[in-house]
């Protein structure tokens, strides 16, 4: 799941959930309790997470498209969601970064704005985690 949309709000899951009909991939509720390498994180809101693309953490063009196109069948019900001062969201694109040894001077990626325009409108920030490359897939797909 490199491509996940955030959604953190003040309402409890099953408040929310019963307004929205897309089925969340990850549910922490408000007041949970998790423990994380640096220690027990108190969530103070609920956080849910929707799975916007299965492409693989190589296919960041993929990740991209299938966004767009998430955010395109979803945009009616996704209006009305975020416009709830009690709603905030983000989505995060993991992909794998291509500084895998020292031939490699920069790495470019292009964010269409097609997928910006649906961020701007519904006010949702754009995270990119990047992630070491550590499989035994070819370097030249990424």
């Amino acid at each position: 799941m490199p491509t996940i949309l955030w959604v953190e709000t003040s309402a409890e899951a099953p408040l929310f959930l019963d307004t929205f009909a897309l089925q969340p991939c990850k549910v922490i509720d408000k007041g949970s309790q998790v423990e994380t390498a640096t220690g027990i994180r108190t969530y103070e809101k609920t956080l849910i997470g929707f799975e916007v693309s299965k492409a693989d953490f190589t296919e960041i063009e993929k990740q991209i498209t299938e966004a767009i196109s998430f955010f395109n069948d979803h945009a009616v019900a996704f209006a009305s969601l975020f416009s709830k001062d009690s709603v905030s969201a983000r989505i995060d694109f993991g992909f794998y970064t291509t500084f895998v040894d020292q031939k490699i001077l920069v790495q470019h990626d292009h964010f269409p704005s097609a997928l910006l325009l649906h961020l701007g409108q519904l006010n949702i920030d754009l995270d990119l985690s990047q992630f070491w490359y550590g499989g035994q897939q070819d370097l030249a797909s990424i």
